[in-house]
Order: structure tokens, then sequence, then C-alpha cells
């Protein structure tokens, strides 16, 4: 599959400076950016979008890089997450983590409806 023109316009925002370098306009052109991507995101796209998050800094760029976040996580789930280079970018970091709770609540899920269908074949039937 090719990257869509979509993502590579999103794509050469990064790596993104910090938010005190960015002007009003930069921020519009950015989230504008962001929702032009349609959903859900290839591989090869997540890989493309995936240098945005390759900086030092904790700042969302005025809470506008969440939207680069919420389209990675429409990627295919492969466990991309933990094989992101730890402790290399804050981004990079809560992108794992909440891979990690996402998989930990499906593995909560599937011990509850387990534990039901065990509770249901060891109940008493008349």
């Amino acid at each position: 599959m090719t990257v869509r023109s979509e993502v590579l316009a999103l794509a050469a925002f990064g790596p993104l400076a910090p938010e005190v370098e960015w002007d009003e306009q930069s921020i519009e052109d950015f989230a504008a950016a962001i929702e032009a991507v349609p959903v859900p995101i290839s591989a090869e796209e997540r890989e493309a979008l995936l240098p945005l998050f390759d900086r030092p800094y904790e700042d969302s760029v005025w809470g506008v890089a969440w939207g680069v976040l919420h389209l990675l996580e429409t990627a295919p789930e492969d466990g991309w997450e933990l094989r992101l280079p730890r402790a290399a970018s804050y981004w990079y970091d809560l992108l794992a983590v909440r891979w990690e709770n996402y998989l930990a609540s499906r593995i909560r899920a599937n011990v509850n409806e387990l534990s039901a269908a065990v509770a249901d074949v060891l109940a008493p039937h008349p």
C-alpha cells in the first residue's frame, strides 16, 4: 500500500518543534492536516507519522499533537507500540503505555467472560 498524500502532508510537519515555536497559523495548519487524514491509517502510514514524535519535548503543541496520537492508534494492531524506542520520547512512551493498558483491559474482559462461562458450566442445572 502506498502512503496517502494527506499522510505525507502531515508527516512534513515533523519532528514537531516545541510548542513555544509555533504561531497560531502553524497550529491551525497542523490541526487541519491531522483532520485531513482518513482513518484508519495503514502500517506504512504509521511509520511515516511516527517521526513526528521523535522529539524530547513533552508538550502537546497546544493540544493538537493528541490528534496525531489518535491517528497512530488507528493503525493495525500488531504490537508496534511495544517496539518503539522506550525513553527516547515522551510520546513514544505514552503510546506504549496506552497500548499496554488496552491489552490489559482486553485480558480482563476475556478473563471475566471465561469466569462467567466456567461458573455457568459448574452451576447446578435442574
